[in-house]
């Protein structure tokens, strides 16, 4: 069976390590094209890009799929399937009638909740208490296609961003492969997608900084939700501070004003809007990951602030 994998960013690369280690293999593989970037202004390749050169797979670089002489080497390959996650351009409709059995997208929400770029961000930053994978049948329409497959999956209320996206990934992986077998074999009927449609649309610079002045639910929601990268930041000292694990902690029996740090008997509190955020893992500019008390002991914080950048 032949199928071809379109895919571009850190998410869609692991994807596509993951497919690969369980001998899923795609014919070829359709990328972004390779910027120059840095002082050195050096050829910057997508992650989805190292990934696929590393284990020898043929490579579509393209800024366009509009472009005929990528639309008739897509044609040459007669793919079974198309496989989309991640990738960042609209697949043409011409494109998409390319398929023997179906053009696919991996999308990591339960359609038609969460449409969009930034479908696992916005939904731990909403407070969600489960997402989900959903394979669709793609059309001409975002992420509107008729479902394939999709299953629920929880979103504990300590877990990092980072860590669900490893459960998410091997759950996609196993429900991508019973997609093959299912349409392959007649076994599985797509149909439309049902209930109110939500878009999560992408991050933008600004929403990376905390605001202390928010409720502390919202803040740990937004830590999690942006650990490990691009990671929820602050100011301390005039540097960049992210922060990467936080909790809730109960009933402390003190209030601090918001922004304000506590950090006493190896615990690094911080002052909300509503109740203090004790924070687990952080890292500051230029410095590695560190542990509330690695961060006490290298900068006495206690009694300083953490301010906003923005607000």
């Amino acid at each position: 069976m032949r199928w071809l994998y379109f895919g571009t960013g850190l998410l869609s690369a692991r994807f596509l390590e993951k497919l690969i280690e369980r001998r899923q293999a795609p014919t070829l593989v359709v990328t972004g094209t390779s910027k120059k970037s840095g002082r050195g202004r050096q050829l910057r390749h997508t992650p989805v890009f190292m990934v696929a050169h590393k284990m020898g797979i043929p490579i579509i670089e393209t800024a366009s799929l509009n472009d005929t002489i990528i639309i008739k080497k897509i044609q040459m390959k007669t793919p079974h399937f198309f496989v989309v996650f991640d990738f960042g351009q609209i697949i043409p409709k011409e494109l998409l009638s390319i398929p023997k059995i179906a053009p696919l997208n991996v999308h990591p929400s339960l359609l038609p909740k969460y449409r969009g770029a930034a479908p696992i961000i916005r939904a731990m930053m909403n407070g969600e208490r489960y997402t989900g994978i959903s394979i669709i049948k793609m059309n001409d329409k975002i992420d509107a296609g008729d479902i394939v497959l999709q299953e629920k999956i929880d979103i504990p209320f300590d877990i990092t961003r980072g860590e669900l996206e490893e459960t998410i990934l091997e759950k996609a992986c196993h429900l991508l492969e019973r997609s093959f077998d299912g349409l392959k074999n007649g076994t599985i009927s797509p149909y439309p997608q049902k209930g109110e449609a939500s878009y999560a649309k992408k991050l933008t610079k600004n929403e990376l900084w905390i605001n202390w002045n928010e409720d502390a639910r919202v803040i740990k929601n937004k830590i999690h939700a942006l650990s490990p990268i691009p990671g929820a930041r602050s100011i301390f000292k005039e540097k960049i501070v992210q922060f990467l694990k936080a909790k809730l902690p109960d009933n402390l029996g003190f209030t601090l004003e918001p922004g304000k740090i506590y950090a006493k008997s190896k615990h690094l509190f911080i002052g909300t809007k509503t109740a203090p955020v004790e924070i687990l893992v952080l890292k500051p500019a230029g410095k590695r990951e560190m542990t509330q008390i690695e961060f006490i002991n290298g900068y006495r914080p206690d009694g300083l602030y953490f301010t906003s950048h923005i607000f």
